[in-house]
């Protein structure tokens, strides 16, 4: 059993990852043990169909096995229900989300990450700036998260899930129909519900660079199929004449995978006119979208 109830869980949602799952596991527990706050635990939500991540834990031994909870992921196989699972087994105050690939950069990480939630106790979720590697020997591209009127479309300036952290009592969730898009709408609506985030403006961590990155594996109809469930969940943000300026700015930017992308919703809203459930996310849950949302000029 593993040490319950702490400040903060640090969730992380596994998978084999081409063959590197344990590999990338390793560099990440790696800079967790060596982090001087030691008031957490480790949840591990694992969705590999093999056992190679399950027998490496086993073999930390303690006091490692203390902090880390294990969990078979059994539902769809998917990286935002991966990462729900993971959510739903904390006990912890504060939720942290780190990807197997991902890892902290400073062994202060977590203290900076708690005396911010202790020093401001309206603080319901924070954002953090990061770096980019491809060998965590060299760091590249530093990223202060911001939002922008493009977020909910793809246009990420916030980084991926392992900049987030954020109080236990807001039940957060990712919606299991979105993969590439899965941490924009969660962005996108978390500052819809609680309000603007806490920036920490220090880089924690760094995103590993690779091939087998989400990213990498959308292709267009992918991506289309995504932006048209955003379209039912967010019909009165996502409309028409947003997505036509969108088309603009994207033509504009040289962005032609987004541009053929806005060009299509456009051309489906000139023929579906169907009844769709407005504002709902895809458990059925209603998104209070009660907050200024910018206008694309």
């Amino acid at each position: 059993s593993h040490d319950t109830n702490p400040f903060i869980s640090i969730v992380i949602p596994t998978y084999e990852m081409q063959g590197r799952g344990v590999e990338f596991l390793g560099v990440l527990l790696s800079t967790i043990f060596s982090q001087k706050f030691t008031d957490y635990e480790i949840i591990i939500s694992d969705d590999s169909s093999g056992s190679d991540i399950k027998n490496y834990i086993q073999n930390l031994g303690e006091p490692f096995t203390k902090k880390i909870y294990y969990v078979k992921h059994d539902g769809p196989k998917s990286i935002s229900a991966n990462l729900n699972n993971a959510i739903k087994h904390a006990t912890g105050e504060v939720i942290k989300v780190i990807f197997q690939d991902d890892a902290f950069v400073r062994d202060d990480a977590l203290e900076i990450i708690a005396t911010t939630y202790k020093e401001n106790p309206g603080t319901t979720w924070c954002l953090e700036s990061c770096v980019h590697t491809h060998d965590f020997t060299q760091y590249h591209t530093p990223l202060n998260p911001y939002f922008n009127d493009l977020l909910l479309i793809g246009v990420n300036t916030i980084g991926a899930p392992s900049v987030l952290s954020m109080r236990r009592v807001v039940s957060p969730h990712f919606d299991t129909a979105l993969k590439m898009l899965m941490d924009v709408e969660f962005y996108f609506r978390q500052r819809a519900i609680y309000g603007d985030p806490t920036f920490i403006k220090t880089p924690l961590s760094a995103m590993r660079i690779w091939n087998g990155q989400t990213q990498n594996s959308i292709d267009d109809k992918d991506y289309l199929l995504e932006l048209i469930h955003l379209t039912k969940k967010y019909p009165a943000i996502l409309s028409p004449i947003y997505l036509a300026k969108a088309k603009q700015r994207f033509k504009i930017a040289g962005e032609t995978r987004k541009m053929s992308a806005m060009e299509a919703l456009v051309s489906r809203y000139e023929y579906d006119n169907r009844v769709i459930d407005r504002d709902l996310d895809n458990d059925g849950e209603r998104v209070d979208l009660n907050y200024y949302w910018p206008t694309l000029s």
